[in-house]
Parts: structure tokens; sequence; C-alpha cells
């Protein structure tokens, strides 16, 4: 497991551990975007999901 991978988990099951505590309820959607934001991390497995492409630099 690489560092985007670890991250990636580690994001999924702090917004897993923080929707589960009810004190938070209403804070569930930034639990919930935790989760969404860790998903990438943890199927790609990199810090950089894209490369930035600029085709009018080139002359």
């Amino acid at each position: 497991m690489n560092k985007a991978r670890l991250f990636g988990l580690f994001l999924i099951t702090a917004g897993l551990i923080w929707s589960s505590n009810f004190q938070a309820f209403n804070l569930n959607f930034f639990a919930g975007m935790l989760v969404g934001a860790g998903v990438p991390f943890l199927l790609t497995g990199k810090f950089r999901f894209w490369k930035w492409k600029f085709p009018e630099a080139k002359q």
C-alpha cells in the first residue's frame, strides 16, 4: 500500500467513524464529503489524478 491509498483509506474510515458518531448528526454531510474525497485516492493510489495539458502553450 502506498501513501495515497493509505490516505484514501484513512479519509474513508474517518468519515465513517464520524458519521457513526451520533453527536455529529448535523455534520454527516461533511462526513460524506470525507468519504467521497477518499475514494479516488483509494482507487487510483495516486495524488495526481489528472495531467495538466496546455496544447496552446507549445508553439
